[in-house]
């Protein structure tokens, strides 16, 4: 964990933040954007202590090593990768009947066109996307 990591998009979701990241991997491959697990949870309604019990078994969990620590203006947060947060809101709808998956999709969306503003629409965007995409997709599909 190296400076301080800023926001690339901070969204309101049902009265929340939720930032989003860049990729914390420095290898110059294409990521999609990356989310602050705590605000997401506080975004699905969670109490601190449950936030923090969920956060600490995602952490255990099978994809463990996709989480991140990183330094923010406000303290240390843990960050995970676009798939992380499409398989726990999925998995959200479908147990608690609340759906916050249309808004963190567009969301994520707003921060990718941040990711790629320097590129040329349609060639160089959604060759870049597609590398994204593929670069965690044996993770996400497991």
């Amino acid at each position: 964990m190296t400076g301080v990591t800023q926001p690339l998009h901070i969204a309101i979701i049902r009265g929340h933040q939720l930032r989003f990241y860049r990729t914390p991997n420095n290898d110059g491959r294409p990521d999609l954007p990356w989310h602050c697990c705590d605000d997401l949870y506080r975004c699905m309604g969670l109490a601190r202590g449950v936030r923090k019990h969920f956060q600490q078994q995602m952490k255990r969990g099978p994809f463990a090593s996709d989480f991140r620590t990183v330094a923010t203006s406000g303290g240390i947060i843990t960050i995970a990768p676009h798939y992380v947060a499409q398989g726990t809101t999925a998995s959200w709808r479908q147990t608690r009947c609340a759906d916050i998956e249309d808004e963190y999709a567009f969301e994520s969306a707003q921060a990718m066109e941040k990711l790629t503003a320097g590129l040329i629409w349609p060639e160089q965007v959604l060759s870049w996307a597609a590398a994204a995409m593929k670069r965690h997709e044996k993770a996400g599909a497991s």
